[in-house]
């Protein structure tokens, strides 16, 4: 109105500038006062600052904006980053955690084993060695596998070093069968438990011997444990014409 266009000019030349910026009624206005030669007649231009303040306020959102977005996106980056670089030790834990599980239940095997092969033979006190060699036999062949589970242990190691875990090689698949289930015939008389193998004969295969081994004793070691008394555990190898077929029951 021309009252409030009166009161502005009156404190705008009560200044004592000729140019600036001056507030009136919550609003910024840049001014420009001239006056004439003789100094009669003066003259003075306003220029609402609302443009640019509202230019500056959407500036000030934008780049507000702008950095809580980059800075959501380096913490996800961030966070991705470090998922992927924690991804080997979750790897190397994950790995020796299953070896410290299979570890612990295929020493149990070979440790019951012996424990019972050696009741029987000190059952007998009185019987020959000779007499009772099978299951001397059966104690020495679970030592030995004892000492390469011990050995087993280096597998960590050889993990982490990225060192290849499998060894391959050509060997006879019923004999190397025959070797690990027949020590558990002790473990298999004592439960009152008959152990069948049917086998064909001559099966050459490629692989690793010693943790097919391990898988083979691990099968029938469960079997056994969980057929009663009087049942049959059998174990039947078949040669098929590009494969070999085996069942366990």
């Amino acid at each position: 109105t021309v009252e409030e266009l009166r009161l502005l000019m009156y404190k705008t030349e009560h200044l004592e500038k000729s140019s600036g910026i001056i507030e009136f009624k919550n609003e910024a206005y840049r001014f420009l006062m001239t006056s004439s030669p003789d100094r009669n007649n003066m003259s003075i231009v306003y220029l609402s600052m609302q443009p640019e303040n509202e230019v500056l306020g959407r500036l000030v959102t934008v780049l507000t904006v702008t950095g809580l977005s980059g800075l959501v996106m380096v913490f996800i980056i961030s966070l991705f980053m470090a998922d992927r670089a924690l991804i080997p030790i979750k790897q190397s834990w994950e790995r020796q955690r299953n070896f410290v599980a299979d570890a612990s239940h295929e020493l149990r095997t070979p440790l019951a084993v012996i424990q019972t092969n050696l009741e029987l033979v000190m059952g007998n006190p009185y019987d020959t060695v000779e007499s009772q060699s099978k299951w001397l036999e059966y104690i020495q062949t679970e030592n030995r596998r004892m000492a390469r589970l011990v050995n087993d242990l280096l597998f960590l190691a050889r993990a982490d070093s990225n060192q290849e875990l499998v060894e391959k090689k050509h060997f006879l698949l019923d004999a190397s069968i025959r070797d690990a289930v027949l020590p558990l015939e002790s473990t298999a008389l004592r439960k009152g438990i008959k152990l069948q193998l049917t086998m064909d004969p001559d099966i050459g295969f490629f692989g690793d011997e010693t943790r097919i081994k391990q898988l083979v004793v691990i099968l029938i070691d469960n079997a056994l444990k969980y057929t009663p008394p009087g049942g049959i555990v059998q174990l039947e190898l078949k040669a098929q014409e590009n494969n070999v077929e085996m069942q366990t029951g």
